[in-house]
């Protein structure tokens, strides 16, 4: 018996390995010597169950679809001063984009104004000048400074507050990052944007060797200054812009770094940022799903329940729960989701109620409310927007009729003041009726 528990074990550990999801991700690097300058990187995404194709720029063999078919879910240009891929035009990589794909872009001081910059346009990014560098004259790598005192190679540990990106505190990368490139702004109507590493507070990007006083080469500075930039688009594909290609270098990565407060740390924190930028990019995590979305009239524990029925009564008092879960690719599994702002409205042409759903910390979301007493068509609408999380858009739509005829109540305790004065009045009339018949004044009738 134990031997055949082995061999069933064995083929469903089989199957396991077949069918488990293994994203395509493709790698386009500058030259083939170039893909050893990231070997780390990519050795970390094969860790990660990525299945990585590298290829040269001027590969013409490059194709991300084919027949309206994407054939890889994620993309890597790691080649910014080229002016096309292949023979790929900024319009090839927008289809991917829009087809729910994930870009992760380097970008460097040579980047190509005919590619990169029309790709972070139509992002909502906008790329600072060639001409330009990110400096900081307080959080600086002491290793890494020269005589000419510019401090473009710097140290970052303020991390983003995203919980998609960082769940937790021991999430955080054990040493700050080494940074030395260029920022990014985001235009006022990229509402769908996001940074993942800002600037400290002493950090600027500025213009090099103008001649001008330094206050007028500044481009932005502190919080306003992005050095990895991202957009997520309302189909959940995600486009990451990382400002210092040498951020994703092995040198960096074993880098040994100092701070100006003389901590020094045996290797900086690129590695473990680089790992969860590009796992949030590439949506091992933050994607979330609603499931088992169900509703139903309130009733007796004993009494059996329709669910998700087609039809209610104005004031009826209806339970809703869902199911929201995140994707995680290491498990290739689907683990609970538990954050408390998760908004239920339940809409006509507006909304009528508004709350927050109430969770048991295993992903099971629930509400209980009384319908409104006004009938028509609602929709039971739960849409969850928030930055670095998968969008959620779900709203199944149900029929709220009044009472019938026989439904309403006989007696209303609020109209008990108007029966009473509907009784006085025909008991009124009936006395005056009598009295005026049959009632005498001095032994002769009234009429």
């Amino acid at each position: 018996m134990s031997s055949w528990c082995f061999v069933l074990y064995f083929l469903l550990s089989i199957l396991n390995v077949i069918f488990a999801f293994t994203p395509q991700t493709l790698v386009v690097v500058k030259d083939d010597f170039s893909k050893y300058t990231y070997s780390r990187f990519f050795k970390s995404l094969k860790r990660r169950g990525h299945k990585v194709t590298i290829k040269s720029v001027t590969d013409k063999s490059i194709k991300l679809q084919d027949y309206g078919e994407s054939l890889y879910n994620n993309l890597i240009l790691l080649s910014p001063s080229s002016k096309q891929i292949g023979d790929l035009s900024v319009k090839d990589v927008l289809n991917f984009i829009d087809d729910g794909n994930n870009i992760l872009i380097g970008v460097d001081n040579g980047y190509s104004n005919d590619f990169l910059k029309k790709i972070a346009d139509r992002c909502g990014i906008d790329i600072h000048s060639k001409n330009s560098n990110v400096f900081d004259h307080i959080n600086y790598d002491v290793l890494h400074s020269d005589d000419a005192l510019e401090n473009d190679v710097i140290l970052l540990s303020n991390w983003p507050q995203y919980k998609a990106l960082i769940s937790s505190a021991e999430e955080e990368p054990s040493a700050p990052v080494l940074y030395s490139g260029l920022g990014f702004s985001f235009k006022s109507n990229a509402h769908l944007t996001l940074s993942l590493l800002s600037g400290n507070t002493a950090t600027y990007s500025a213009f090099r060797n103008t001649g001008d006083p330094i206050e007028k080469n500044i481009i932005a500075s502190g919080n306003a200054l992005s050095l990895i930039a991202a957009l997520q688009t309302r189909k959940n594909a995600r486009i990451t812009f990382v400002g210092s290609t040498k951020m994703l270098s092995d040198e960096y990565f074993i880098a040994p770094v100092k701070s100006t407060d003389g901590k020094a740390y045996d290797k900086s924190g690129n590695e473990e940022f680089m790992r969860l930028v590009s796992a949030w990019t590439f949506g091992e995590r933050g994607i979330l799903r609603l499931s088992n979305s169900t509703h139903h009239l309130q009733t007796d524990k004993h009494a059996d329940i329709t669910l998700n029925p087609t039809r209610y009564r104005i004031k009826d008092l209806v339970t809703y729960t869902a199911q929201i879960e995140e994707y995680r690719l290491e498990c290739d599994c689907y683990v609970p989701f538990t954050q408390d702002d998760v908004q239920f409205e339940f809409i006509r042409l507006d909304s009528f109620i508004r709350e927050f759903l109430t969770h048991d910390n295993k992903g099971n979301f629930k509400i209980d409310f009384m319908l409104p007493d006004v009938f028509g068509v609602y929709k039971f609408a739960v849409h969850y927007q928030r930055r670095g999380w998968g969008y959620i858009w779900h709203e199944p739509s149900v029929s709220v009729r009044p009472f019938r005829h026989d439904e309403y109540q006989r007696f209303l305790p609020t109209a008990y003041p108007y029966y009473l004065g509907s009784a006085s009045m025909v008991i009124g009339f009936i006395v005056f009726t009598l009295v005026f018949l049959f009632g005498e004044t001095n032994n002769k009738k009234l009429w």
